[in-house]
């Protein structure tokens, strides 16, 4: 029974630790296809299959130091688009795969690389080639 108050004291002292350096950040909105639309700051790059162009990837790259970062995907995640630039999903920086419905809400699909899982979204086998778009 003493090690009980003692565990608990424990406990309060982690949920702190859990929400992580600096605290609480601003809301993030849900991860849907319309709130991928703004992913500033981000870089672009042609997704390709041998010479074939298929699609996009749009990483997010980190908020500029000192400015909330309150956009629905965290740095590192790629955002998957089609040719018309249409989003079909993205990748978490941790390798969760997830697909975007009719409706644009996401859906996971799958976990594994980033390469895996671009070849997973355009149903290609060979290894893709992602070159820098306007830079």
């Amino acid at each position: 029974m003493s090690r009980l108050p003692a565990l608990g004291a424990a406990l309060l002292l982690l949920v702190p630790a859990c929400a992580g350096p600096g605290g609480t950040k601003g809301e993030h909105p849900a991860r849907t296809r319309q709130s991928a639309e703004d992913l500033a700051p981000s870089r672009t790059f042609e997704i390709r299959f041998g010479s074939e162009l298929v699609g996009y990837l749009i990483e997010v790259l980190p908020a500029p130091a000192g400015e909330p970062d309150t956009r629905a995907y965290e740095p590192d995640t790629a955002v998957i688009a089609d040719l018309d630039r249409t989003l079909l999903g993205y990748i978490s920086p941790h390798g969760t795969t997830y697909r975007f419905d009719a409706a644009g809400e996401s859906h996971t699909v799958g976990f594994g690389s980033r390469s895996t899982s671009i070849k997973a979204f355009f149903r290609k086998n060979d290894p893709p080639t992602l070159t820098p778009v306007g830079g």
